[in-house]
């Protein structure tokens, strides 16, 4: 039990919930995403209260109308603890006696708004994602969302500078390729941009154009036991990068790129890094080139992994 309270301590009363808004606080198995119970309703103090088994939990709440939701105590429901590797958050015991004074105190939203177009149409489904640059080739999450029926979006983020968006669209058999927002007054390829809560970062659009994919399938050396969360690159016949997925449960992956040839390449944790098909880095020449045409798919670009050797001393 516990209150809502925005960073100014005014209280959070009941909402009613929306698509974009749940309004709640949930409870979590430690270190995950594991929801054991949660509750969706608020007295006018903003006051809240939830029956969980005894145990340790991780508590979080949504995000509610102008404010971020965040995990207990005080971070945002994105943050990743990277040497732990799982969501941060301080654990809660609950005994029979319960738990009380597990109070949130929300920041403020500010917010990333904008459309997405392929060619004149709205296009709805979009993923659009928000991340701070953080210097080289470091981007840090901050927001996501999929685009409305009409093609906008709304992302609701921490104040700060140094924003970018990028746009991709997850809809198998469409082929729109993923963008940055970049508004064409640098040459970097993509534009950033500051958004404060009194000044919302607004028209980030995105004008897709079509390509084709590249999908397939990653395993191990069995032929069978799929690799899971693994990285798949396509790269230029010169070796620069063109486009990535990263694999599903499954081992399946699918990139969309721009009409060209290609190659593709595969370096799951513990194997041998490995391009299309059955060759080692040290063989790129030798890859087989994929072509992909505007609209269509091209399939069954499979990797079966090398079994590794090692030589110690």
């Amino acid at each position: 039990a516990g209150h809502v309270y925005t960073a100014a301590t005014n209280a959070l009363p009941s909402y009613v919930s929306t698509p974009e808004y749940d309004c709640s606080v949930q409870a979590y198995r430690p270190h995950s995403w594991d929801f054991v119970g949660g509750t969706w309703s608020f007295d006018r103090h903003g006051y809240y209260e939830m029956l969980v088994p005894s145990g340790s939990f991780r508590v979080v709440t949504s995000d509610f109308p102008g404010y971020l939701g965040i995990a207990y105590s005080n971070y945002y429901r994105w943050e990743w603890d990277d040497v732990q590797d799982w969501p941060r958050g301080d654990s809660v015991l609950v005994t029979t006696n319960g738990a009380a004074g597990i109070d949130f105190y929300l920041p403020p939203a500010a917010w990333i708004r904008g459309r997405v177009q392929g060619g004149a149409t709205n296009l709805a489904g979009v993923e659009v994602r928000a991340y701070v640059w953080q210097g080289g080739d470091e981007f840090a999450y901050r927001s996501e969302m999929r685009s409305a029926p009409d093609g906008t979006y709304a992302l609701a983020v921490p104040e700060g500078t140094n924003y970018c968006v990028f746009a991709e669209d997850p809809t198998d058999g469409r082929f729109w390729i993923g963008q940055w927002y970049f508004d064409g007054t640098n040459g970097a390829g993509l534009t950033m941009f500051a958004v404060y809560t009194n000044a919302p970062a607004t028209n980030i659009d995105f004008h897709l154009v079509l390509g084709g994919a590249i999908q397939g399938t990653v395993r191990q050396a069995d032929g069978s036991t799929p690799i899971p969360n693994t990285y798949v690159e396509v790269q230029a016949t010169n070796r620069d990068y063109a486009g990535d997925d990263d694999t599903a449960a499954d081992g399946s992956y699918r990139a969309v790129v721009a009409a060209g040839r290609y190659f593709v390449r595969t370096e799951p944790d513990g194997e041998i890094a490995q391009y299309y098909s059955n060759c080692y880095d040290y063989q790129w020449q030798n890859a087989n080139v994929v072509t992909v045409q505007v609209g269509q798919a091209v399939s069954n670009i499979d990797f079966v992994m090398f079994s590794p050797c090692r030589i110690e001393g």
